[in-house]
């Protein structure tokens, strides 16, 4: 796979992982279709046995990354709209904080 002069390729070894509470069963495993197998797969460098998860074997992985520009445009997107769902919400406590204080000035008076 070649990849643009502004990409970066990204190879890595990970440990594949499904919770021992999974509808599949260890056959199933072994019959299911790639695609819909790997995305029911969890993926992690860290041991999962203690939260409850399987060990199921171990996947290599290959991520070719946006470039920077473009990974950099894409949290910018995201931090705004985590923004405005802040934005929001603050403005939804202040309006109640008011409501309340307006109950309080009237049971003062």
């Amino acid at each position: 796979m070649n990849a643009p002069e502004n990409r970066v390729v990204k190879r890595a070894k990970i440990t594949a992982w499904i919770t021992a509470y999974s509808d599949l069963r260890p056959a199933d495993l072994h019959e299911a279709d790639a695609g819909k197998l790997m995305n029911q797969l969890g993926y992690s460098s860290h041991d999962m046995t203690d939260q409850g998860w399987v060990r199921v074997g171990e996947a290599s992985i290959t991520v070719e990354l946006a470039s920077v520009e473009a990974l950099a445009a894409d949290t910018i997107a995201a931090l705004r709209r985590k923004q405005g769902e802040l934005q929001s919400a603050q403005t939804r406590i202040e309006g109640e904080i008011q409501k309340l204080l307006s109950i309080s000035c009237e049971v003062a008076s």
